[in-house]
């Protein structure tokens, strides 16, 4: 299987559009696992639980939101999984 690759670190903060050019979120973390011997990235989390997720405070975050009288968040970050993303140009992540 021919596979691409792309510098992680170039899409980490990226804003994501959907088709209709409205920002979904921002590319925060990435999802990986081993596939034939090598890492692959399987998906990507974005928006503000996503980046509390890269830095390993998601539960305090998430407490924390919800006792400040947060309302309407899920708590989760949003996953993207990565064939559901063009990356053809990585500076302009769109959702397919």
């Amino acid at each position: 299987m021919k596979r691409n690759y792309l510098h992680l670190e170039l899409l980490l903060g990226r804003a994501i559009v959907d088709a209709n050019g409205k920002k979904v979120g921002r590319i925060e973390e990435a999802v990986a696992q081993k596939i034939d011997g090598e890492w692959v990235v399987t998906e990507f989390l974005c928006g503000r639980f996503g980046a509390m997720e890269r830095f390993s405070i998601h539960h305090l975050g998430s407490t924390l939101m919800h006792i400040l009288g947060a309302t309407g968040t899920s708590g989760k970050p949003q996953r993207i999984k990565w064939n559901e993303l063009d990356l053809s140009d990585p500076e302009h992540p769109r959702l397919r």
